[in-house]
């Protein structure tokens, strides 16, 4: 039986677009934008995590995956906020 994740996919998006107006509304404001990133980034490890949890196929490899990409949000978000390339 196909299992029904439509749920977590709405939760994970306004999670997300919630968290991408903050982030636009702290324009000025550097660190509190990086802080918001951060705070984003757990969200979602968080939400991920629990999501897998709760569907008992939660291993190491699906837990390394979450905490990847949420460091390659951080380190992209970072090295936009310092000016990028410098162009």
């Amino acid at each position: 039986m196909k299992k029904n994740h439509t749920t977590y996919y709405i939760l994970l998006a306004s999670i997300l677009l919630a968290g991408f107006i903050l982030i636009l509304s702290a324009h000025p404001d550097r660190g509190l934008q990086m802080s918001l990133v951060i705070g984003l980034s757990f969200a979602y490890v968080l939400v991920g995590i629990l999501h897998h949890l709760i569907n008992h196929d939660l291993v190491a490899k699906i837990v390394i995956e979450y905490v990847l990409v949420a460091s390659l949000g951080i380190a992209t978000a970072f090295f936009v906020f310092k000016g990028g390339f410098g162009f």
